[in-house]
């Protein structure tokens, strides 16, 4: 064989190689979550290296995705080629059918389903160790990128793209509104229901032992000299099943010499088999007053314990808590954190005029970026994220933001986002809009409490970051 077809045979497996290579890393980066990139930044060392190159690849969607594409077809193209002049040699008719066969499943299999199912699972190692090769391919391929682009890919899009979706955004009828914000609100980020579980879990977190615990002035105890009758006598009054246990004479202030199980004493008691109550004491246990519930119930529940005493910071006992007690408070908070998500919920979508909904800043927007042709945003997948991204800052009261025809005002907070949000169709803006197509306009104004860039016209608002 000679040495030519030694070297197209060679070549076969190389660009078959380099078409597995552009297919793995097209899957490894543009599926790579926000958690994922986090997590390459902190392992490439924070603001260099790997990550530093997967942050300005994704920067740069279009080029990277038109260079793996042109990358990718030129090796299949080559893989072919190869192949197709080693059939025109003196072959049987059996050897050619089993390399066509071949082609088809080693461009199949190779080029495309293996390598990107396993892109899939090593996105993040992928990205790592070929993210800056990739970024080396972008600016190698960039002039024959941009004349295809400009040349080509440019004029066509702009063909085939209908006027009503030009770059300055989609111009949406009332029903196609009132449609984009029923999907929104069947693809919430965070449901109504959801909502209110993490509602009461922050609830139950901001709860401390001291606000479950039965106070200093009310707790019952005894001293270690007391007999059945006053035994018998606190555990009808309060039904107590453990009492502190002081020394004779002394109070609770001093601590407790331990616990009292009043079952096992007066079980014990009737039937003669204890002589006194520090026959059946329990060591006490101290808790700080501090605590939250959930520490608390995770520490009694770990030492096995139904009781303790509260302590401030001093040492001081200033009540006695029991896990009963605890878990009747939350569930009286569960209670009436369900009656107030019921009384008080909005729906997330309410219709308040003509071309005009009130919605919640929790409404999935994951669409909208798609819908208006602006630039995908991890950060912004709720109304409120949107609005908050274009901002640039934490939203007011009264901010306004435009999207294509849309305005979106923010009519009330939640702490540091958006929670109701006033969505309306400006025809007026979109006629406007309209008429001025393909007319440069001066850069918007920014104003407090206004914000009429960012969404409106995502290019120009992201410019200087890029």
């Amino acid at each position: 064989m000679s040495a030519a077809w030694i070297t197209l045979l060679l070549a076969a497996p190389l660009t078959l190689a380099v078409s597995a290579f552009c297919s793995a890393m097209e899957t490894a980066l543009f599926s790579l979550s926000y958690q994922d990139f986090q997590r390459l930044r902190r392992e490439s060392g924070g603001g260099g290296g790997a990550g530093e190159a997967v942050a300005r690849l994704l920067r740069r969607p279009r080029a990277v995705l038109v260079t793996l594409l042109l990358i990718n077809t030129v090796a299949n193209i080559t893989y072919l080629v190869v192949t197709s002049l080693f059939l025109m040699s003196d072959v049987s008719p059996w050897v050619a059918a089993g390399v066509n066969v071949f082609n088809v499943i080693a461009l199949t299999l190779v080029g495309e389903v293996l390598s990107k199912t396993l892109a899939g699972r090593l996105r993040v190692e992928l990205a790592r160790r070929l993210g800056p090769t990739v970024w080396v391919l972008v600016g190698v391929v960039g002039p024959v990128r941009t004349t295809l682009e400009r040349g080509v890919l440019g004029p066509l899009v702009r063909l085939l793209t209908p006027s009503g979706l030009s770059q300055g955004g989609a111009r949406l009828s009332e029903e196609e509104l009132r449609g984009l914000l029923s999907l929104g609100q069947r693809e919430g980020s965070i449901g109504a229901g959801e909502t209110g579980l993490l509602r009461q879990l922050v609830r139950m977190n901001s709860l401390q032992a001291r606000d479950v615990m039965i106070p200093r002035t009310e707790v019952e105890w005894i001293d270690a000299a007391a007999g059945r009758a006053e035994v018998e006598a606190i555990v009808a009054r309060t039904g107590a099943t453990r009492l502190p246990v002081v020394g004779v004479g002394a109070s609770i202030d001093g601590g407790a010499l331990g616990m009292l199980n009043t079952k096992r004493y007066l079980a014990g008691s009737a039937r003669g088999q204890l002589a006194g109550v520090s026959a059946t004491l329990e060591p006490a246990h101290y808790v700080p007053e501090r605590a939250s519930l959930e520490k608390l119930l995770d520490n009694l529940r770990t030492r096995g314990i139904k009781t303790a005493l509260c302590v401030d910071e001093h040492g001081g006992v200033t009540g006695l808590v029991r896990v009963q007690d605890a878990a009747a408070r939350l569930v009286a908070e569960s209670a009436a954190g369900a009656q107030a998500e019921g009384n008080d919920a909005e729906p997330a979508v309410r219709m308040v005029g003509l071309g005009a909904w009130e919605v919640s800043g929790r409404l999935s927007a994951v669409e909208w970026s798609e819908m208006f042709g602006l630039p995908q945003d991890r950060r912004a997948t709720t109304v409120a994220g949107l609005i908050m991204t274009s901002l640039d800052r934490v939203p007011r009261v009264g901010d306004r933001v435009s999207v294509g025809n849309v305005w979106l005002e923010v009519l009330s907070l939640d702490g540091r986002v958006a929670d109701r949000v006033l969505v309306r169709l400006n025809q007026a803006d979109g006629q406007r809009q309209g008429q001025a197509e393909g007319t440069p306009e001066p850069a918007a104004r920014s104003e407090p409490g206004r914000s009429d860039q960012g969404l409106g016209q995502p290019g120009r608002a992201r410019e200087g970051a890029a």
